[in-house]
């Protein structure tokens, strides 16, 4: 939905009420050990800067740097009901086209890599050489905490580097080269994950590595277990030896690498959707031994009336009422073509419970 449309909207009673609600970041903490909240709780990873920018308190600068730590977008976050601001830990990032670019590009082809000397080629950085201060300088709002998500994923920059027809090929043809890429990937991955995990004032990290589309994982799952899975087992270590949750963000139907989700130790699972797995049937068969955030059907959200929306939303509160282990929110985010009456009607669900 355009910024201008939105922009009127900010008195209504739906922001006012999520401008009452005191930030507590310790009902996520509840949520990611699979404990009932104080209250029930919102949960996304990513929200359209046209959501933002109407929500921000007038009196903080404006600014559009994603990390967690930034005052103005904290500022919206807070004032539309969250108890977190999601961001990046710097300004790391691998050398793919889509990085490089900035911008959204085709995965299937357009890759980089083609051989060893088009891979040492490339201008690899090392997180270490960016800038974390910020996130130990923040001030947030009372009572918010910070995540802080990955600038990418194992298997998304190796399918982003190759492209996924040559991946393909490659992981057949060349599993040197495979193994060689996955070796500077995923240890510059676990160093940022390490990074940002021993910063104090860091509450929770994310990783987000889409495995799968409406159908099946893109990889086998033996492929994912010999693969990526070890990359992922490394990172989920690193948090937790400082201490820190983290949630896996991941589209796609998985049902077939769950037992290797829960088995990684990751804290909750992220992104749903209903032509893969609805959230419903997910907490049923997971639920008790994994975390869920989210999971409101994207495309449900964007066609359904707020009637339909706040039932199926008032259904999954109503589902995990006693037991907790779950935040309310979308399949995986809120852009801006999403209609804001619906984005509203999903969390005025668990500010009015």
């Amino acid at each position: 939905m355009p910024f201008e449309r939105i922009r009127g909207v900010t008195n209504d009673p739906t922001i006012q009420l999520m401008k009452t609600r005191e930030p507590n970041f310790n009902n996520l903490l509840k949520i990611l050990k699979n404990e009932k909240p104080d209250r029930p709780t919102i949960f996304e990873f990513a929200i359209t800067g046209n959501y933002l920018k109407p929500n921000a308190d007038p009196s903080v600068p404006e600014c559009w740097d994603w990390f967690p730590s930034n005052p103005f977008l904290a500022s919206a976050h807070k004032n539309l009901g969250y108890d977190f601001c999601c961001g990046m830990g710097s300004k790391f990032g691998f050398p793919t086209p889509k990085h490089e670019k900035g911008a959204s590009v085709g995965l299937a082809h357009g890759g980089v890599v083609t051989d060893q000397k088009s891979l040492r080629s490339l201008d690899w950085k090392n997180p270490e050489d960016f800038d974390y201060t910020h996130l130990e300088k923040a001030i947030l709002p009372d009572g918010m905490g910070m995540i802080v998500r990955s600038p990418g994923g194992v298997l998304e920059v190796l399918t982003e580097l190759f492209g996924f027809e040559e991946l393909c090929y490659q992981i057949a043809d060349e599993p040197e080269l495979i193994e060689e890429t996955l070796e500077m990937i995923g240890t510059r991955m676990v160093k940022y994950f390490e990074i940002c995990a021993s910063i104090p004032q860091v509450g929770v990290l994310l990783h987000s590595d889409d495995w799968g589309f409406k159908s099946s994982t893109i990889l086998s799952p033996s492929q994912l277990r010999e693969l990526i899975i070890p990359w992922h087992k490394k990172i989920v270590e690193a948090c937790h030896k400082q201490g820190k949750p983290v949630i896996l963000h991941s589209c796609g139907k998985l049902d077939e690498v769950y037992e290797d989700i829960i088995a990684l130790g990751y804290d909750a699972k992220h992104s749903f959707e209903d032509a893969a797995v609805q959230i419903e049937s997910a907490l049923e068969r997971w639920g008790d031994r994994m975390p869920m955030l989210g999971g409101i059907d994207m495309d449900f959200l964007c066609r359904k009336s707020p009637e339909e929306i706040r039932a199926r939303a008032r259904k999954l509160l109503e589902m995990t009422a006693d037991k907790g282990g779950y935040a309310l929110g979308s399949g995986n985010s809120i852009p801006d073509y999403m209609p804001y009456e619906n984005f509203q009607a999903m969390n005025r669900v668990a500010l009015e419970w």
